[in-house]
């Protein structure tokens, strides 16, 4: 199997598990805000409509592109999500597009070696965008957190939770910057390109692992 026979699929997989985790970080950051500081509210809120927009596109990228595994696995969506979300919209006053749901649950799954140059070329487009928009959240997070830490502003958000999302960021840009530099998901000092997903543990955050899709950390 060449290197960029999966790219696509597992580019697309990517975005579709960690492109809904930026978006509901930049959501209770947003939510997380008081009044002094609208102009962060603001920013979080601009990180969420980026990540919504970027979830949306690769939605649409992956009908037909990505594997039944990842779509049976629970991760993308699941059945509580759309209500969820309905829930949490009514009780924080900030709307979610539920649509993307409703397209994600829709989703038909494919076969990597039916990839064509076309897909690959627009997946690496996302994957610029997806660094980019990730790049900067990051950032916006690190910020924040030298922010709180020195009683400069205050959010619902705890400094040990910020951390944590700075983590996952930073984790969702290492996988993306290894999936455009391999072609695929591999491990450091790997050379195979073939994963299956690995279905145990309770955490959200995954590492690449030889001879598997992701392994949950």
């Amino acid at each position: 199997m060449k290197k960029n026979d999966n790219f696509a699929t597992q580019s697309l997989e990517l975005h579709l598990f960690f492109g809904r985790i930026m978006k509901e970080h930049s959501l209770f950051l947003m939510a997380g805000f008081l009044p002094p500081d609208a102009v962060l509210a603001k920013k979080a809120d601009w990180f969420r409509q980026q990540f919504e927009d970027l979830l949306r596109q690769t939605v649409r990228l992956s009908d037909g592109a990505v594997s039944p595994e990842a779509l049976e696995s629970g991760e993308i969506v699941t059945d509580f999500t759309e209500k969820a979300e309905r829930s949490t919209s009514r009780l924080i006053g900030i709307p979610i597009e539920t649509r993307i749901t409703q397209d994600e649950k829709a989703l038909r799954a494919g076969c990597g070696w039916m990839e064509n140059s076309q897909l690959r070329q627009q997946v690496r487009a996302l994957n610029e965008r997806a660094l980019k928009l990730t790049d900067g959240l990051i950032t916006f997070k690190e910020e924040l957190l030298d922010r709180v830490s020195s009683c400069r502003t205050f959010t619902a958000n705890y400094p040990l939770l910020i951390r944590h999302i700075i983590r996952e960021a930073k984790q969702y840009r290492m996988m993306t910057e290894l999936v455009n530099e391999k072609g695929c998901l591999s491990s450091p000092g790997s050379t195979g390109c073939s994963f299956r997903r690995r279905q145990r543990g309770t955490g959200r955050r995954w590492m690449p692992s030889p001879g598997r899709r992701w392994q949950r950390l």
